[in-house]
């Protein structure tokens, strides 16, 4: 069992040392051109380009001969220094999604699948009622969760493994006064809201983990959270703007760490604009919104993709354990990049936040680490005070599903427009959207398909296989279509027809999945490991930006 540790340890180490710098790059590319990138290409402006905002044109050719345009915008500041970011000081340069299309449709294709993902609007395939979780072929897990149950993020259930009591449980870590308190309280409101709001129930019992470990000192998080978000209001002079980079990271360890206190933080934020009355427009309403996500959605996110907890019993454990850091690390990390992205549609400028999207994955990434290990030390220590304040999600009634539904449907529709307009092709795109929700509703009253059922991909492939899809779609579209802004409206409609294809499939699929199938004989074992290694290769080349559909093509010649 030592040396089965030893080579958990090393894998894990190893995953993570490859996972990390997939934010960190620092390519000159065509379609999106960065402030040291733009430097490097040593353009010259002129001396007498008055101070404001201009663009300049370039052409880009390759080994092929094969030109692209590309416009590149800037600002001259007073002192005459060229600011490649097109931020001038002082100021915000407005956002149009129609100069950036495929940076656009790239977040579409990202916001597809991780709904998909996460279950958030887009039904997705229902997860096996075991402990164990079900499995595919990249050695994903589904999360054990009703996946229709949860609001505009589901994150998968907190699993609950029965084992004895270890050196944590007879310790004096977690005797601090007041400890019965904090669990009786928190054990209360998890079950209160889970009649009503499973999302809340989800974010109250996240830190169980860590009340396990230090009892009521584990409370002190939440004023810490409460003060983070006052002080992000006062880094902004309370106006409806993502705060500072430093704020945020540590709005999102905050939530990482517990969600619940991430949700705290995010709501002191939110309130504080709310009676400074900043709230005056759709703009600044998703803004404050999609900046508060920021601080208690990754950790869902996360517990989404793989399994925060997990107990390890013999190797195949250890290798599922292995890709639940990898995994987890990089699609989490990869979510909190395209939310902070998607911040300059929300708020209709280019805030400061966005260039700093890698490094705040990375950040949140790093962070995800420690979360799990923390997870670990309270799976196998503190078994029993785990095992003791976990309560149990209660089922919610139809007409939750149905409020659910229309609320994801109306954020749907609000956020879309602001990167393509009010048009035909977005009210036509969100009907579709609504399929999918439909379809889930009445698909106990359908016929299910084993078949299909089996044939399905879950977890990571499933992910990949929609990023893949996505791409196709926007780039052979792309080919077609020059002009940006309908360019963008096309393919919202483009790119939502595969997406709910592809969940009304999941919706009437079967969900009776037999993990073990892959490990009955050692061959469909080393299937079964080397597709996750070529699964999670596939994922990081797409975090890190590489054209995989591009590659592909070049490798068979088309």
């Amino acid at each position: 069992m030592k040396t089965q540790k030893k080579i958990l340890l090393a894998l894990i180490v190893g995953l993570q040392l490859l996972t990390l710098p997939a934010f960190a790059k620092n390519t000159v590319l065509i379609d999106r051109t960065t402030q040291s990138a733009a430097e490097q290409l040593d353009i010259q402006i002129p001396a007498d380009v008055p101070p404001g905002h201009h663009e300049v044109q370039i052409e880009v050719s390759d080994d092929a001969g094969i030109v692209s345009a590309q416009t590149i915008y800037f600002c001259k500041t007073d002192k005459g220094i060229i600011k490649w970011d097109d931020l001038c000081p002082g100021e915000l340069a407005p956002y149009d999604p129609s100069k950036d299309p495929k940076g656009v449709t790239g977040l579409a294709v990202a916001a597809f699948a991780l709904l998909s993902a996460v279950g958030g609007s887009i039904a997705s395939s229902s997860s096996s009622s075991d402990s164990g979780g079900s499995s595919d072929g990249s050695g994903t897990p589904e999360p054990d969760t009703d996946q229709s149950s949860l609001e505009a993020i589901e994150a998968g259930e907190l699993r609950r493994h029965k084992r004895k009591a270890g050196w944590g449980d007879k310790a004096r870590t977690w005797r601090f006064p007041l400890t019965w308190l904090t669990d009786r309280e928190f054990g209360l409101a998890a079950n209160q809201f889970s009649r009503f709001s499973p999302l809340m129930h989800r974010l109250i019992i996240d830190g169980t983990y860590l009340r396990a470990m230090v009892g009521s000192l584990g409370f002190l998080i939440y004023p810490f959270a409460i003060f983070i978000g006052f002080k992000a209001l006062d880094a902004n002079n309370w106006n409806a703007l993502p705060t500072t980079v430093g704020l945020t990271m540590v709005g999102i360890a905050v939530g990482l760490f517990d969600a619940y206190a991430g949700f705290a933080a995010a709501y002191v934020f939110f309130i504080g604009n709310l009676v400074q009355g900043n709230l005056d427009s759709r703009h600044h309403i998703l803004t404050v919104v999609g900046f508060a996500m920021l601080w208690f959605v990754p950790g869902l996110m996360a517990s989404a993709f793989r399994p925060i907890r997990r107990e390890v019993k013999n190797f195949a454990d250890f290798w599922e354990r292995a890709t639940d850091y990898a995994i987890a690390t990089l699609l989490m990390g990869w979510g909190v990049q395209k939310l902070v992205l998607a911040l300059g549609g929300l708020s209709g400028y280019k805030v400061p936040l966005m260039a700093e999207a890698n490094k705040i994955a990375i950040f949140a990434g790093a962070i995800l680490i420690i979360r799990f290990i923390l997870e670990e030390i309270a799976t196998y220590s503190y078994a029993v005070r785990v095992d003791s304040l976990h309560v149990e999600e209660e089922e919610t009634g139809p007409r939750h599903h149905l409020y659910v539904t229309i609320f994801r449907a109306v954020i749907f529709n609000l956020t879309a427009e602001l990167f393509i307009g009010n048009s035909v092709e977005l009210w036509f795109g969100t009907a579709l959207f609504l399929i999918p929700s439909i379809i889930e509703a009445y698909a106990t009253q359908m016929p299910n398909s084993q078949f299909m059922g089996k044939l399905l991909p879950t977890g990571a492939v499933k992910t990949v296989a929609m990023i893949l899809i996505g791409t196709y779609f926007a780039n052979a579209l792309g080919s077609e279509i020059k002009d940006p802004h309908q360019y963008l409206r096309s393919a919202f409609v483009v790119l939502t027809i595969p997406t709910v294809i592809i969940g009304a499939m999941y919706a009437l699929a079967s969900s009776e999945r037999d993990a073990s199938t892959w490990q009955k004989t050692v061959a469909r074992k080393h299937a079964y490991r080397l597709l996750g290694i070529v699964v999670y290769i596939i994922l990081f080349n797409i975090v890190k930006g590489v054209d995989v559909m591009g590659a592909v093509r070049g490798w068979f010649g088309a």
